[in-house]
Formats: structure tokens, C-alpha cells, sequence
């Protein structure tokens, strides 16, 4: 068994449009446990009409440790898709271990 430090606490809002947050859910909210037991994040879903959620979108916050925020956040995009997600912001003591390491670059000259 791996043991679970008390650990920063990363907070990480990941603001999806409402059209796709069933696709997180699952049917029965069995794709939302399921991603909390396979990362050991927490996840939750803001009610319609938040007013901080972008615009046509509801916000789904992951909390735990970077490394468990980092993983949930990838399940979530596999289950909406890049287009699906409008905007994120971390928030709390530390941010996602590989969010700003992941995603496409760029150089060239």
C-alpha cells in the first residue's frame, strides 16, 4: 500500500462546458468516482449559474495532492475533450506538478 503524506493541498478549477460535464459524471456518477478512485483526487461539479463558471460553462474542481490534480485533470480532458475545457486556475499551496511541463510547444525560427 502507498502511504499518503498530509501533502500540499492543490486546488485546480477546470471550467467545462455544460453540454460535456455528463460526460464526467456517467451514468449513476459512476465516471466521477471512478475517476476519483483511479487518481485519488476529489472532484466536484459547480450547480448551474455559478457566477465565477466562463460563460455556457459549469466549473469542475479537483482537489489533492499535484500529482493526483495532475492525473484527474488528464481524465477529465479524455472524457471532454481539449475543446471542452475553457479555462482552468489552480488555486491553494501548490499547482499541478505538470501543467505547465505538458502541453504543445512551440520553437522554431
Amino acid at each position: 500500500a502507498v502511504a499518503h503524506g498530509p501533502g500540499p493541498e492543490c486546488v485546480l478549477d477546470v471550467h467545462v462546458l455544460k453540454s460535456l460535464c455528463g460526460k464526467i459524471l456517467g451514468y449513476g456518477g459512476n465516471m466521477i468516482r471512478e475517476m476519483e478512485a483511479c487518481t485519488g483526487a476529489r472532484v466536484s461539479i459547480s450547480p448551474v449559474g455559478m457566477r465565477d463558471a466562463a460563460e455556457g460553462c459549469r466549473v469542475v474542481t479537483l482537489s489533492g495532492t499535484p500529482v493526483q490534480v495532475a492525473q484527474c485533470r488528464w481524465e477529465v480532458i479524455r472524457a471532454v475533450g481539449e475543446t471542452g475545457v475553457v479555462q482552468e486556475r489552480s488555486r491553494g499551496a501548490a499547482a499541478p506538478a505538470d501543467l505547465a511541463s505538458r502541453g504543445g510547444g512551440g520553437g522554431g525560427g
